[in-house]
């Protein structure tokens, strides 16, 4: 019987690492392979699978119910083959591979994805994770955070007690389900004026940024901001957030050079940045819902904003900061004379 088509190549038994030539013969719906003139295998079409076109690597062909395959340099035969038995995948990966405006389309696609992915996926995954997390899951984060706070940055407030005592009475009468012992006051050159809140609950304000408070409303406007972070869980999303970011780059890097580490690392950097800008823009406006419902000034949180930008003054880039630029986090209906009050 006169052969369709002769494909030749290299023979893997699948039982042995040794390769031989062979010549896969197809006739009609018969296929069968021949080692050294003998036939070591025969199927039919329909057993057969074989692997996509890309570029001018070598194509190899499979057959159901056994461990050999046969591997062939030989595109047009293959292409006639693959065309016989018809594996749409491969034909969809061909054309796309030899189509440039295809592939231009899938790799905008791709990079589209994947933007939405850390843009909007993992966000919105880490915040559906972080409000099903047990409220003490990281209070042993937050003991530790806080003595490590206090070897090194926090010392003794030199604060009136009586102005820290007007303070908390300030926020329970507020907050009244916020435990206001948990409200500390603490001194710290390094830290300067500072407000700070742990995923416990636990807010920590420096002296300066007490004193740099004109009065009690400004404080609470500040303490409403931290309230934001621990409501909205920032810590913790925080730490899943940079968890994802992580296995995705190393699921999709894998092992790499050291300038595939920097290329790599960036954009991990990057990203916790928008995470951390992003995070601080959602409690400000908590601060600011919080001054509205109490019907308490709503341009407190503005001043502070304003005096602490004085303090600490926006350097470059807006993307390298873990804060917003002034500008950004301002109320846009906030008259410009009562912000420099």
């Amino acid at each position: 019987m006169t052969a369709d088509c002769r494909l030749g190549g290299s023979w893997q038994d699948g039982a042995t690492s040794h390769s031989r030539d062979a010549v896969l013969e197809v006739s009609g719906e018969r296929v069968s392979v021949r080692v050294d003139g003998a036939i070591a295998l025969e199927a039919s079409l329909s057993q057969l699978s074989i692997s996509p076109r890309l570029g001018s690597t070598p194509r190899y062909i499979r057959f159901e119910g056994h461990p050999g395959r046969l591997e062939t340099a030989d595109p047009a035969a293959a292409d006639w083959l693959d065309a016989r038995v018809g594996t749409p995948s491969s034909h969809a990966l061909w054309r796309l591979e030899n189509h440039s405006l295809l592939a231009a389309i899938a790799g905008v696609l791709m990079l589209a994805l994947a933007a939405a992915y850390f843009v909007w996926g993992i966000p919105a995954v880490s915040r559906a994770a972080a409000a099903h997390l047990p409220a003490g899951v990281m209070d042993r984060a937050s003991r530790e955070t806080l003595e490590l706070l206090q070897s090194r940055y926090l010392g003794p407030s030199s604060l009136d007690a009586g102005r820290q005592q007007r303070i908390r009475h300030a926020l329970q009468s507020r907050e009244p389900g916020y435990p206001v012992e948990q409200l500390r006051f603490a001194h710290s050159d390094p830290l300067g004026a500072n407000a700070l809140a742990l995923p416990d609950g636990t807010i920590i304000l420096t002296d300066a940024l007490v004193e740099l408070a004109a009065n009690d409303t400004e404080v609470l406007a500040v303490i409403a901001h931290e309230l934001g972070h621990i409501e909205h869980r920032h810590a913790v999303r925080q730490l899943l957030q940079g968890a994802a970011i992580g296995v995705t780059v190393a699921l999709v890097g894998g092992d790499v050079s050291t300038l595939g580490d920097i290329v790599l690392t960036l954009p991990v950097v990057f990203t916790q940045l928008h995470y951390s800008r992003d995070f601080e823009l959602e409690a400000d406006r908590y601060a600011r819902d919080f001054l509205r419902r109490q019907q308490l000034d709503p341009e407190a949180l503005d001043r502070m904003l304003v005096r602490l930008h004085g303090q600490a003054p926006d350097e470059g880039l807006p993307y390298f900061g873990t804060h917003p630029h002034l500008e950004q986090r301002l109320a846009r209906d906030a008259p410009a004379a009562a912000l420099d009050r």
